[in-house]
């Protein structure tokens, strides 16, 4: 298959093939080398977490406290990934085991000391604790690996990005350099091509390189001169010959040339008279429309092509008569149009009539008669000459548009209600999705007085049993325990009432709704270390919903935090500022996440379209519907040098009304 390949995709193939070996090499050294870190890391981890556990537990080992090492094992459950923990004696007997419910097993045999053992997604190691010198007992430890085993695929999906970028730069370098070769190979080709089809044997190659293929060049340029050169001296007795010819023939063309001409003259004038004949069955044939006569005395009758058609019968291939003409009516129309007819005959009516044809094996058609009567020069009826048109079309099409003008309205008042529809379930999903970034934030919230109360309560329990914990004391304690818990409630609180729906516009502080939202990701943001400078002065008033001016702001912020993460920003800034202005409030957020793609910019808006690998692409979408459809204002994204600013503009409080409806 090689071997029938244009010599560009045999280059393209053989360098391709060699650079994806190399590598493809490089690739599985790098992913070999990330899985024995990781088992390093995760063993080393493993070891520090037992080496505080025995050093804690010491004590209750010494006096075979089994209460206080229970105590000690139970502080695991902060750590999510710690499955078991058991704590034996220097003589093997089981002091306290942790085992959350759930947890998977511990292998049929112990590892010894310093040798980890990995079965199952889970890490199992074993620690002799030593007091003085002395063993006096031992702690097992075991850890689930599948999140860390998940950061290693992650990291192996990367060396993947890399290994596909590399080729693909080398798909590019490989393409640049193959046309050093297989450029004056294809010119040749061409110049070749084009000679052969052209029969010009003036064209050149015109190779300048002084290698083989420049050599191969000019003797093929030389070949050419050589052929052009026979050539003309063969088209110079070509013209001769033909001269002579010329010559010979003159008097003969003489000769006839008054003949031609007048053959010519009656030629155009059939011509012309085939051609109008031509286009008039064609206009009729399009318009569904043809001519008659019918001469009354001889009975005799004239069709068109058309109006056999219109008949169902093969144009000119018979006689017409008035008998075939009948034979085509509906029956409840026959008596009519025979009527007709005889009452033309008799000067009486010669009046437009619709009647209905049944062509053979279709079904019935409406067609629109008419006719004039012509008469003899001594006034007598002599001939009836008239048109017949198909109208079956252009009645279906008038029912069809007295049927869609009734229908329009109904079918309008049912798109609209699919609209609501369609708009109340984005709603819907845009509200899950904040909920879902409001779970997040939560976890970031709560994460700080969650780790101070772990510790307070470790240090009360040590003090009761070292008989230290005073009443005074405990009351202290409980205190301090009891504010963390009031702000933990303080923080679910908050974040219900930013979640409220409006249901009536009012008159509110824009800054405040801005400060509203900027609350509920701060905790995510210093997690993410990414900074937050704020403009925002209070006293701007504005007319509309602030829940839903607050989940604005919070779906932009929310994007520009995983434009800093996804880019891996080193310095993630977030700046938000608020102005007024002649009636009208401007709100801009700007970061520095690296900005939005060029072809996607003008689609951000759009619903379901997202940039992000896991993206609903409802939240800028509802941000553009509350924005201009609720508060009656504009938004718009632009790049910047080093991320993207959304700018959102809004009349001020009673620059607008009441007139807001609510989406």
């Amino acid at each position: 298959m090689l071997a029938n390949l244009p010599i560009k995709q045999k280059m393209m193939v053989i360098a391709l093939s060699t650079a994806i070996v190399a590598i493809a090499s490089l690739s599985i050294g790098l992913g070999s080398l990330e899985w024995y870190e990781y088992q390093d890391r995760i063993s080393s981890e493993a070891a520090v977490t037992a080496g505080l556990l025995a050093d804690n537990a010491a004590h209750a080992l010494i006096f075979s406290d089994d209460k206080t090492a229970r105590q000690i094992l139970d502080q695991l459950n902060i750590q999510p990934n710690i499955t078991r923990a058991i704590l034996t004696d220097a003589y093997g007997n089981k002091l306290a085991e942790y085992a959350p419910p759930n947890s998977a097993p511990a292998p049929a045999i112990l590892p010894p000391e310093g040798k980890p053992l990995f079965f199952s997604g889970q890490l199992a190691l074993t620690k002799n604790i030593r007091q003085d010198g002395a063993h006096i007992g031992s702690l097992y430890l075991q850890l689930d690996t599948r999140e860390a085993y998940e950061d290693l695929l992650q990291h192996l999906a990367l060396i993947l990005a890399g290994v596909i970028v590399a080729l693909f730069f080398a798909f590019l370098l490989i393409s640049r350099f193959q046309k050093a070769v297989s450029g004056p190979i294809q010119t040749l080709a061409d110049l070749m091509d084009r000679v052969s089809r052209e029969n010009d044997f003036s064209l050149r190659a015109n190779l300048l390189s002084q290698d083989e293929l420049g050599q191969l060049g000019r003797g093929f340029d030389t070949m050419l001169g050589a052929i052009a050169e026979r050539d003309g001296m063969l088209a110079a007795y070509r013209s001769q010959l033909e001269e002579r010819v010329k010559i010979r023939t003159a008097e003969l063309e003489k000769t006839n040339e008054n003949l031609l001409l007048q053959i010519s003259e009656r030629q155009r004038t059939e011509e012309a008279l085939r051609h109008n004949e031509a286009r008039l069955a064609e206009a009729q044939r399009i318009a569904h429309i043809g001519n008659w006569e019918w001469h009354i005395s001889s009975e005799k009758m004239f069709w068109s092509a058309e109006v056999y058609r219109i008949l169902g019968y093969e144009p000119d291939a018979f006689a017409p008569n008035y008998g075939l003409f009948i034979d085509r009516l509906h029956p409840d129309d026959a008596g009519m149009i025979d009527s007709w007819f005889k009452q033309a005959a008799l000067q009486t009516s010669c009046a437009a009539i619709d009647f209905r044809i049944l062509p053979p094996g279709g079904e019935s058609r409406i067609v629109h008669f008419q006719g004039e009567l012509e008469l003899s020069p001594e006034g007598k009826p002599e001939r009836l000459i008239g048109t017949i048109q198909d109208m079956t079309q252009l009645k279906k099409a008038e029912h069809q548009l007295q049927e869609l003008n009734e229908n329009l309205e109904h079918r309008i008042l049912e798109e609209a209600a699919k609209n609501r529809e369609k708009d109340h379930v984005l709603i819907h999903q845009s509200r899950l999705a904040a909920m879902g970034e409001m779970v997040h934030n939560i976890a970031h919230q709560w994460r700080q007085p969650l780790s101070a109360l772990n510790i307070l309560l470790q240090n009360v329990v040590l003090d009761f049993h070292d008989g230290l914990l005073s009443t005074e004391e405990l009351d202290r304690q409980a205190e301090i325990a009891a504010k963390l818990i009031d702000n933990m409630s303080r923080t679910i609180d908050d974040f219900r009432d930013f979640f409220r729906p409006d249901r009536q516009a009012v008159e509110f502080d824009l800054g405040a709704a801005v400060e509203e939202a900027v609350a509920i990701i701060e905790a995510s943001l210093k997690n993410e270390n990414i900074s937050l400078e704020q403009s925002v002065p209070p006293g701007i008033a504005a007319f509309g919903y602030p829940h839903q001016i607050s989940q604005a702001t919070l779906n932009i912020l929310i994007n520009a935090k995983d434009a800093i993460k996804q880019r891996k920003v080193a310095h993630g800034q977030i700046r938000i500022m608020l102005a007024s202005h002649e009636g009208r409030i401007s709100l801009s957020i700007e970061d520095n996440g690296g900005g939005i793609p060029s072809d996607s910019l003008p689609r951000i808006f759009e619903p379901y379209f997202t940039t992000k690998e896991n993206g609903s692409g409802i939240g800028l979408y509802m941000t553009k519907m509350i924005i201009e459809h609720n508060m009656n204002g504009s938004i718009s994204a632009a790049n910047t040098g080093t991320g993207c600013i959304f700018r959102i503009s809004l009349p001020a409080s009673g620059t607008q009304g009441n007139n807001l409806e609510f989406v």
